[in-house]
């Protein structure tokens, strides 16, 4: 009797283990589920990097009127060619050279402004046709403060349930939002203060009217204070 005892405990074992107890290795087998998001990780990265291009597409068109009203021919084809060489499918190397081209044309058309380079008719029209784009595109940006907050909350979680082999593959797939996501904080105090510039340079030079209302838009455009 004693022996189909410990035959019996040693035929149940495997089951025991993993079975009905499904024995756990960290990293192997099913992993832990996901702490709770209000969406994956996937869905908030494209929602994010499609409206941080749109947004940031806006910018750019302002920055090539800019550029053109100061005349800035050499740093206008540095912007088109760095639109012309983009992929077109919304990835990280697409977002890095978006996000350093429109720094460097903001730069140069900064020292256009600190120098007081003295537009003619032409450059002033320019200058005032590109308001409304640098505006809409700092708005856009300012919207997109929940989205990053959600999505580096919900990768966060999906890479850490992930495993060891899985969280490397899930980076890879998020590496656009990853990306972008921890830049929309500082972006938005950026382009709001941008847009704010221009108009203010815009009175003080006659680019603009004194009374201009452009301003109002920006309202809460940069952030919290």
């Amino acid at each position: 009797m004693k022996n189909k005892k410990v035959i019996l405990i040693t035929l149940l074992m495997p089951a025991m283990l993993f079975g009905f107890g499904k024995l756990k290795v960290p990293g192997l087998g099913e992993s832990e589920p996901a702490a709770s998001t209000s969406a994956d990780a996937g869905g908030l990265q494209d929602a994010l990097v499609r409206d941080y291009l749109t947004a940031n597409s806006s910018i750019q068109k302002g920055q090539e009127l800019l550029l053109e009203a100061f005349n800035k021919k050499e740093d206008l084809a540095k912007l088109e060619q760095a639109q012309a060489s983009l992929s077109g499918k919304q990835s990280k190397q697409d977002l890095e050279t978006i996000t350093a081209q429109t720094k460097e044309a903001q730069e140069a058309i900064a020292k256009s402004m600190e120098e007081g380079v003295e537009l003619t008719e032409e450059g002033k029209a320019k200058y005032r046709e590109s308001i409304p784009y640098m505006i809409q595109g700092a708005v856009g940006i300012s919207k997109l403060a929940q989205t990053a907050s959600e999505f580096i909350d919900s990768s966060k979680n999906e890479i850490q349930s992930a495993g060891l082999m899985g969280a490397a593959k899930l980076k890879k797939k998020l590496d656009a939002g990853l990306y972008v996501a921890p830049k929309i904080p500082g972006l938005i105090g950026t382009t709001a203060k941008n847009a704010k510039g221009l108009i203010t340079y815009g009175k003080k030079n006659k680019i603009l009217e004194a009374d201009d209302q452009s301003g109002a838009a920006l309202e809460g455009a940069d952030g919290p204070k």
